[in-house]
């Protein structure tokens, strides 16, 4: 009558058992690098969204926009861009400044046509605007 197991056996199926750890912990970390790339997206995306409508008032309650490239003028209103993000300034009201982290932006004004290309993590959006005023 054989009791327990044999040296061979045990060291076979600790083999075997490391061989399904190291499978399972790669396809772990490999899932939870691309959960972060897309939560990255996902934030980019609401940034985005968050400045376009900030623009949108803008530029539909202005008369004139002056400006082109990085820096576009409305009203008392001041966008800047840079490699760190977009900065909204309003004249005066320093405690309204809004920054866009990781988003760039390039503008074209043409009368009363605004033309913005965004640039993110997310990708490029571009789109135009009509000033009403």
């Amino acid at each position: 009558m054989r009791r327990g197991y044999t040296l061979i056996e045990l060291i076979v199926s600790l083999a075997l058992l490391a061989t399904v750890v190291s499978v399972a912990s790669r396809l772990l970390f490999t899932s939870d690098r691309a959960l972060d790339a897309e939560s990255e997206r996902a934030v980019a995306l609401g940034v985005q969204g968050e400045m376009l409508g900030d623009l949108g008032r803008d530029l539909r309650g202005g008369s004139a926009a002056s400006g082109g490239g990085d820096t576009l003028s409305v009203g008392g209103v001041t966008w800047r861009s840079s490699e760190e993000g977009t900065v909204r300034s309003i004249a005066g009201r320093p405690d309204q400044t809004r920054q866009y982290p990781h988003v760039r932006t390039q503008f074209e004004v043409g009368g009363s046509l605004v033309t913005v290309t965004i640039t993110s993590p997310a990708g490029t959006a571009r789109t135009a605007f009509y000033m009403r005023g």
